[in-house]
């Protein structure tokens, strides 16, 4: 079994909920971080390659909607 290095997530800037962090199933080579929220007025996303720079790229943001 591979050990999966887990990175401390800030909750969503939009709503306060806690984020899920998975390999996205339409490419498995990429992360997905995403809010749990279903009422999230946003549902922000953030995709990368590493799941190290997708977690950097979720807690940098800075609550703006696009």
């Amino acid at each position: 079994m591979s050990k999966a290095k887990t990175y401390d997530l800030l909750p969503c800037p939009f709503c306060g909920h806690h984020p899920l962090e998975e390999r996205w199933m339409e490419h498995p080579r990429r992360w997905v971080i995403t809010c749990m929220n279903w009422n999230c007025p946003v549902g922000p996303q953030v995709l990368n390659r590493r799941p190290g720079r997708a977690a950097r790229a979720w807690n940098t943001r800075d609550g703006k909607a696009p």
